[in-house]
């Protein structure tokens, strides 16, 4: 997809962010054989989680208190900044804010029973259609009824 994206655009420097768990170590060979940046989420393993340690996963963020609280109901306050190699993950948070929304908007669309059509062909339009829906109205939403009819 990437590879098709960069040919679609014209960009030469592209870059790309993963998901967790939707990519395999040959297509990472793949993007860096073909210069194509690719941001990736930090596996999810840890010995500790072994060692009887809670996972990151089983913190939960108080707003309120700017703290997390461990599911042994103690308090954990913000003491620093992670960095890693020199890097913050900051870029998956951004993937968050951009991606999940739209992926979001369209389950609530679609509803509890998902696809009503069968067959990858029939599945693949129903889902291009329900993506058509979402960027139109979300093109409308920003640049208005006039505005979207004018720039088409």
């Amino acid at each position: 997809m990437a590879k098709q994206a960069r040919d679609a655009s014209s960009v030469s420097d592209l870059h790309v962010v993963a998901d967790r768990g939707y990519f395999t170590g040959n297509e990472v060979l793949a993007f860096h054989e073909a210069s194509i940046t690719t941001y990736l989420p930090k596996p999810k393993t840890s010995p500790n989680q072994a060692k009887g340690m809670f996972p990151r996963e089983a913190f939960r963020y108080v707003p309120e208190r700017n703290e997390y609280r461990c599911p042994a109901r103690e308090r954990l306050i913000w003491r620093f900044k992670n960095i890693e190699k020199g890097q913050t993950p900051d870029i998956m948070r951004i993937r968050r804010q951009t991606v999940e929304h739209p992926f979001g908007t369209l389950e609530a669309w679609m509803g509890a029973t998902h696809f009503l059509t069968k067959g990858l062909k029939n599945v693949g339009t129903e889902m291009s259609l329900h993506v058509l829906a979402y960027n139109m109205k979300r093109v409308m939403n920003i640049l208005g009824s006039k505005g979207f009819i004018q720039a088409m």
